[in-house]
Protein backbone atom coordinates (compact mmCIF):
# COMPACT_ATOMS: atom_id res chain seq x y z
CA UNK A 1 0.00 0.00 0.00
CA UNK A 2 2.83 1.98 0.84
CA UNK A 3 4.52 1.66 -2.56
CA UNK A 4 0.83 2.72 -4.33
CA UNK A 5 0.52 5.67 -2.11
CA UNK A 6 3.97 7.18 -3.12
CA UNK A 7 3.18 7.11 -6.78
CA UNK A 8 -0.06 8.58 -6.11
CA UNK A 9 1.55 11.41 -3.94
CA UNK A 10 4.28 12.27 -7.28
CA UNK A 11 1.45 11.98 -9.54
CA UNK A 12 -0.71 14.67 -7.63
CA UNK A 13 2.40 16.77 -6.86
CA UNK A 14 3.29 16.91 -10.67
CA UNK A 15 -0.44 18.15 -11.44
CA UNK A 16 -0.94 14.55 -13.41
CA UNK A 17 -3.58 13.14 -11.51
CA UNK A 18 -6.47 14.34 -9.39
CA UNK A 19 -6.36 14.77 -5.78
CA UNK A 20 -9.02 12.97 -3.78
CA UNK A 21 -7.46 9.54 -4.65
CA UNK A 22 -6.09 6.85 -2.18
CA UNK A 23 -4.33 4.03 -2.34
CA UNK A 24 -7.22 2.04 -1.28
CA UNK A 25 -9.11 3.51 -4.33
CA UNK A 26 -6.82 2.76 -6.90
CA UNK A 27 -6.18 -1.22 -5.29
CA UNK A 28 -9.61 -1.77 -5.40
CA UNK A 29 -10.12 -0.94 -8.58
CA UNK A 30 -7.12 -2.87 -10.02
CA UNK A 31 -7.78 -6.37 -8.10
CA UNK A 32 -11.78 -5.75 -9.36
CA UNK A 33 -10.78 -5.71 -12.70
CA UNK A 34 -8.63 -8.56 -12.15
CA UNK A 35 -11.69 -10.69 -11.10
CA UNK A 36 -12.64 -10.87 -15.22
CA UNK A 37 -10.17 -12.90 -16.06
CA UNK A 38 -12.24 -15.74 -16.49
CA UNK A 39 -15.15 -14.00 -18.99
CA UNK A 40 -14.73 -14.59 -22.51
CA UNK A 41 -13.16 -10.98 -24.21
CA UNK A 42 -11.25 -10.08 -20.49
CA UNK A 43 -8.81 -8.32 -22.25
CA UNK A 44 -10.64 -6.26 -24.41
CA UNK A 45 -13.09 -5.37 -20.84
CA UNK A 46 -10.39 -4.68 -18.87
CA UNK A 47 -8.69 -2.80 -21.36
CA UNK A 48 -11.75 -0.71 -21.64
CA UNK A 49 -12.19 -0.28 -18.16
CA UNK A 50 -8.28 0.68 -17.59
CA UNK A 51 -8.44 3.33 -20.26
CA UNK A 52 -11.63 4.86 -18.11
CA UNK A 53 -9.96 4.63 -15.03
CA UNK A 54 -6.57 6.32 -15.89
CA UNK A 55 -9.24 9.25 -17.85
CA UNK A 56 -10.81 9.43 -14.46
CA UNK A 57 -7.91 9.87 -12.37
CA UNK A 58 -6.15 12.55 -14.19
CA UNK A 59 -6.19 16.41 -13.31
CA UNK A 60 -8.24 18.37 -15.30
CA UNK A 61 -5.06 20.01 -16.89
CA UNK A 62 -3.78 16.93 -17.76
CA UNK A 63 -6.93 15.64 -19.42
CA UNK A 64 -6.87 19.08 -22.07
CA UNK A 65 -3.13 17.94 -22.39
CA UNK A 66 -4.06 15.14 -23.11
CA UNK A 67 -7.14 15.43 -25.24
CA UNK A 68 -5.25 17.67 -27.42
CA UNK A 69 -2.10 14.97 -28.36
CA UNK A 70 -4.05 12.02 -28.20
CA UNK A 71 -3.84 9.68 -30.77
CA UNK A 72 -4.56 6.35 -29.86
CA UNK A 73 -4.13 5.08 -25.58
CA UNK A 74 -1.64 3.34 -24.04
CA UNK A 75 -3.33 0.51 -22.58
CA UNK A 76 -5.25 0.24 -26.36
CA UNK A 77 -1.64 -0.23 -27.26
CA UNK A 78 -0.85 -2.85 -24.20
CA UNK A 79 -3.88 -4.77 -25.46
CA UNK A 80 -2.28 -5.70 -28.92
CA UNK A 81 0.19 -7.84 -26.91
CA UNK A 82 -2.20 -9.91 -24.85
CA UNK A 83 -2.70 -14.02 -25.46
CA UNK A 84 -5.81 -15.09 -24.90
CA UNK A 85 -4.52 -17.38 -22.28
CA UNK A 86 -2.73 -14.39 -20.50
CA UNK A 87 -4.18 -13.94 -16.92
CA UNK A 88 -3.84 -10.62 -14.64
CA UNK A 89 -0.45 -11.76 -12.05
CA UNK A 90 -2.88 -10.93 -9.27
CA UNK A 91 -5.44 -13.36 -10.14
CA UNK A 92 -2.86 -15.73 -10.25
CA UNK A 93 -1.59 -15.60 -7.05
Amino acid sequence: MRSAGGLLDRAIAAGAIRNDIDPEDLIRTLVGMCYTHDQPGWQKSVLRLVDIFIDGLRSRHAKRQTNTNKKTSPMSKMGQSCRSDARPAIAAR
